[in-house]
């Protein structure tokens, strides 16, 4: 399977140069923007959130996107730790929402995780 890219919306994440983070109590939001690999398969591509929530990931929420005439809906599945979440997609309408495959990496998502 392949492996989604997250990074900080706005700048690509380095070791050296991690942008803010908004900080509730014990909790922090991150949003991100999450480019698909080019050879998703069905599951879902792996998405690693660790190197921002290191305990819990609470909260997810990702737009939806159009993207060549077609539309992309987004579903973050858990993994037992941060690091082993996937991101499945769907394309289609209604009856015919059926998870995509192939080649995706034109679609980026607006993520917004919440955790700690």
């Amino acid at each position: 399977m392949g492996n989604c890219v997250a990074a900080e919306a706005g700048a690509v994440v380095t070791p050296a140069n991690k942008p803010a983070r908004s900080v509730f109590g014990d909790r922090r939001a991150v949003f991100f923007d999450v480019t698909m690999s080019n050879s998703y398969t069905a599951g879902g591509d792996n998405l690693d959130l660790s190197p921002w929530f290191k305990n819990a990931l609470d909260f997810v929420d990702i737009e939806p996107v159009t993207t060549g005439g077609t539309t992309y809906r987004p579903e973050y599945v858990r993994g037992a730790t941060v690091a082993a979440g996937k991101l499945k997609v769907y394309s289609g309408v209604g009856a015919g929402n059926a998870e995509a495959s192939g080649d995706l990496h034109l679609v980026t998502f607006r993520l917004m995780g919440v955790g700690k």
